[in-house]
């Protein structure tokens, strides 16, 4: 997964709701982090089925709109060419 970072001071995230650093409140970013990876896991769950390429696509281009990372990069390439039909 990506690192996330302080919004405010750029220091790396260390999986706790205050920044370090500046003190921070990072509940938001991380209230972000974890949709985005409910929706990565709701387009991984759809692509299993054909019939639900066009909710896949939704969901991984959801997710990757709130977090983008190689894997979701990856999930929306997928989804595309599912939607696609191809």
């Amino acid at each position: 997964m990506t690192e996330l970072i302080c919004p405010t001071c750029r220091a790396q995230w260390r999986s706790v709701a205050t920044c370090a650093r500046c003190g921070t409140d990072l509940l938001p970013l991380m209230r972000l982090a974890a949709r985005a990876h409910a929706l990565r896991e709701e387009a991984c769950a759809a692509l299993l089925d054909p019939s639900r390429a066009a909710q896949a696509l939704n969901a991984a281009q959801a997710a990757h709109r709130l977090h983008q990372t190689p894997r979701s990069s990856a999930l929306l390439a997928l989804a595309i060419v599912a939607a696609a039909g191809v």
